[in-house]
């Protein structure tokens, strides 16, 4: 989600591609990479500014877009089971740092949330390397972006 960096999404042909598409529904599921202590530590006070201009940019490609925002899926540690820690993907930074500020953004846009961090939070067995879904996880994530999206249209 942060504009600064390396990998950052939006330096990616990825914003590009949503132009041409013009879509009616955008999911935004960011801010995994963005828990590692190196691009947190000294942009984290960007986030939320970022995560708002980004928004803004959908908003003018389709001013009636509808956008879910979701929560970051969690990041274990498959030494220890639990969510990870330290400099790299946290999943603790995720949980208590990340999570907050997208269900704050959430609330000043009047955005709906999709929730992926509680309901995975018990299946470490969806995740191949702790932090990456494997063809399970995926189809979790997608059954449960799924029915949001059909709640939302209802």
């Amino acid at each position: 989600m942060l504009r600064e960096g390396p990998a950052a999404w939006i330096n990616s042909s990825y914003p590009r591609k949503l132009e041409e598409l013009v879509p009616d529904i955008i999911t935004i599921k960011l801010g995994t990479n963005d828990s590692k202590m190196k691009h947190w530590e000294n942009n984290k006070d960007k986030f939320e500014r970022d995560l708002k201009t980004f928004i803004a940019e959908f908003r003018q490609i389709n001013p009636k877009v509808k956008i879910y925002l979701c929560l970051p899926v969690p990041a274990f540690d498959l030494r220890t089971k639990e969510l990870s820690t330290g400099d790299g993907i946290s999943g603790t930074r995720i949980l208590n740092e990340i999570i907050p500020i997208i269900q704050q953004v959430a609330r000043d846009e009047g955005l709906p949330i999709i929730d992926l961090q509680t309901p995975l939070a018990t299946h470490i067995e969806y995740f191949s390397d702790g932090v990456h879904p494997n063809e399970a996880g995926l189809a979790a994530i997608a059954q449960l972006i799924y029915e949001q999206i059909r709640l939302g249209a209802e």
